[in-house]
């Protein structure tokens, strides 16, 4: 059983590692646009996409990554998430883990200043007419 968990673990790790995007994190700061997805309570989670150049440009000015921690980790079950859509038409999805910390998928951990998500509530809130809290059932 103990050789059985050690292959899983080594298996996830690899896996991970295998995941990781092309794009990088200094890619995100030149994204094209932004798809916001968070919950609500009367229907299924809601996306609002942010194409507005001088929103996004807003918005990005925010991204102000103060440290990583790439590898494996557990995944969390999304209350927010953000995909960053590149200039090369790709794009790079992570969830909120909290106002200040994201979760690139295949990525690890990445910590900002909370600038960013407080501009990207700001923005969605204006967006859908009602004040809107990204992490929080609305």
């Amino acid at each position: 059983m103990k050789t059985l968990l050690m292959i899983l673990g080594l298996a996830v790790a690899v896996f991970a590692v295998g995941c990781k995007t092309k794009a990088s994190l200094a890619d995100l700061k030149q994204a094209r646009a932004l798809r916001i997805t968070y919950n609500i309570q009367t229907a299924a989670p809601k996306e609002v996409l942010i194409d507005d150049k001088d929103e996004v440009k807003k918005i990005m000015e925010k991204f102000r990554i103060r440290e990583t921690r790439e590898g494996a980790f557990a995944g969390l079950g999304p209350s927010c998430s953000v995909d960053f859509l590149l200039r090369d038409e790709s794009e790079w999805h992570a969830i909120f883990v909290g106002p200040e910390q994201i979760e690139p998928k295949g990525f690890g951990q990445v910590y900002l200043d909370r600038a960013f998500y407080d501009c990207l509530s700001e923005i969605v809130s204006k967006r859908v007419g009602t004040p809107i809290e990204l992490l929080k059932t609305n």
